[in-house]
């Protein structure tokens, strides 16, 4: 009996992708033992149900993709993705160092946000490359709520035990947050290690809501050892970047660039509102 429970939650899970409900497990489990159904039958009877169906519409790729991209490509694709991402990670170290920023270096982007981005008008806050969290905390004591993400083991760790504030570890091309759920975006020194700038871009439009402000500092591409730092692997240009965020559906609000840093304010316009709304749109939509 428990085994044959334990097969009925199994193909749940491997099939709908959920734990089976009580209702279904139950009439599943009698099915088998009164030997109306073969178990291994169980697989292809849930795949013709409704639920499957509506699962498979919605998780399905384009039939390009799907034509041009076989799995064993894919997973070599994943692998190089982690290898590049192991570097931001401290995968030399085990993940072991903190990056520390002196406050007096970051503060005045703090203001400089809050006058573009009052806390009043734009309260929920994604802080983008928020390092050990001490930024986080300034944007914090400004009157944001704030969520931070970052890259390192210690810097969560630090984090927390410095500012009492619990940074989240995610990989910022592909930001695990639902739609339309920030109000602005506040990144400092950290655009310039996408290695995925466009994507990036789309991600950052996803999860704001319409109206929704994006600061970013980054260096100066004339700035020659901007430019051969090794984890600098997007130094762009200003109208480089500006394009960026033109195609992806934004406004440009301020441009607050001086000698050896460049500063921009950008505010997403909403769907169906722009030139590139037609290509863009089917980028934005997050998968289950």
């Amino acid at each position: 009996m428990d085994e044959i429970v334990r097969y009925v939650e199994k193909c749940y899970l491997e099939v709908l992708k959920r734990p089976a409900d009580p209702l279904g497990r139950e009439n599943y489990v009698r099915l088998i033992e009164g030997g109306k159904i073969k178990r291994e039958d169980l697989a292809n009877i849930l795949k013709s149900s409704a639920e499957y169906m509506e699962l498979q519409r919605k998780n399905k790729p384009s039939p390009v993709v799907e034509h041009l991209v076989p799995e064993r490509v894919k997973m070599e694709f994943y692998r190089k993705w982690d290898a590049l991402l192991g570097i931001a990670n401290k995968v030399e170290s085990g993940g072991k160092g903190v990056d520390e920023a002196p406050r007096e270096g970051f503060v005045p982007y703090v203001e400089t946000f809050v006058k573009y981005a009052p806390p009043e008008k734009y309260p929920q806050i994604l802080d983008i490359g928020a390092g050990c969290g001490a930024e986080t905390s300034v944007l914090k004591e400004k009157g944001y709520k704030v969520t931070g993400i970052t890259l390192g083991k210690d810097n969560i760790k630090y984090a927390k035990e410095k500012f009492g504030i619990d940074l989240i570890e995610m990989d910022f091309h592909n930001l695990e947050f639902p739609n339309g759920c920030f109000d602005g975006v506040f990144m400092i020194q950290t655009f310039e290690h996408c290695f995925a700038p466009w994507l990036f871009i789309i991600e950052l439009r996803r999860v704001l809501h319409d109206g929704g402000r994006v600061f970013l500092d980054v260096p100066d591409p004339n700035d020659e050892a901007m430019l051969r730092t090794i984890w600098h692997t997007s130094v762009l240009y200003p109208n480089q970047i500006k394009a960026l965020f033109w195609k992806a559906g934004f406004k440009e609000v301020a441009d607050l660039s001086k000698k050896h840093r460049l500063g921009f304010f950008f505010e997403k316009l909403p769907d169906n509102s722009f030139e590139m709304w037609g290509y863009v749109r089917f980028l934005t939509v997050k998968g289950n």
